[in-house]
């Protein structure tokens, strides 16, 4: 870590010290959250260090070009209520939705995770149900999530997918990206039309 470097990283660490612990670290392109308590879940302003590098690693590997690591953004760990913990029994599985937005217009909404997304890990026996179960919204959570994808998507214009999560203090966009860039899930209408935007 070259001087620059070393100044910064006490700069962030003095952040998310004052930020207090635990916190959610990611790039802007990336939170690495497969390696949850490496990665994205700091629990330690003093070794921030290692998650800093634990995520521009994935970086540069994710990728044929890697992806950019220029953008660094740390936020309040919001409470949840995890449906069950996966990857190694670390990261909480939380109810999770992706609206799919084109310019405060409401296209598709998904949940965010699939059953492939574990089926290569050891959990419990009936994660599958559970995760089915949680998966459902009823009127109120829908139109709730719609509303803040629309607000998000509009606010910046374009097609997007929005993530929403559901936490102790209601639902929170956590996360954005060009709608042609985003995983969605085969077999909606809405891939053939995000495709061409």
């Amino acid at each position: 870590v070259g001087r620059h470097g070393r100044a910064w990283l006490d700069a962030l660490q003095a952040k998310v010290a004052a930020f207090g612990t635990p916190a959610f670290l990611r790039t802007g392109q990336t939170s690495h959250k497969h390696d949850w308590k490496d990665s994205c879940y700091v629990t330690d302003a003093e070794k921030i260090e290692s998650h800093v590098f634990n995520l521009i690693e994935f970086s540069e590997c994710a990728d044929f070009m890697g992806l950019p690591w220029n953008v660094w953004a740390i936020r309040e760990l919001l409470p949840v209520k995890p449906l069950f913990h996966a990857f190694h029994g670390e990261m909480p599985i939380v109810r999770e939705f992706r609206v799919f937005a084109d310019s405060g217009k409401p296209l598709c909404t998904h949940p965010y995770w699939t059953h492939n997304s574990f089926e290569k890990y050891t959990i419990h026996a009936d994660w599958r149900d559970i995760l089915d179960k949680g998966n459902i919204l009823d009127q109120d959570e829908s139109d709730a999530i719609l509303d803040l994808a629309c607000r998000a998507s509009d606010a910046v214009g374009g097609a997007w997918s929005v993530d929403v999560l559901d936490t102790d203090f209601g639902f929170f966009v956590t996360d954005m990206a060009l709608a042609p860039n985003s995983y969605h899930w085969p077999g909606c209408p809405n891939n053939k039309l995000l495709e061409a935007t």
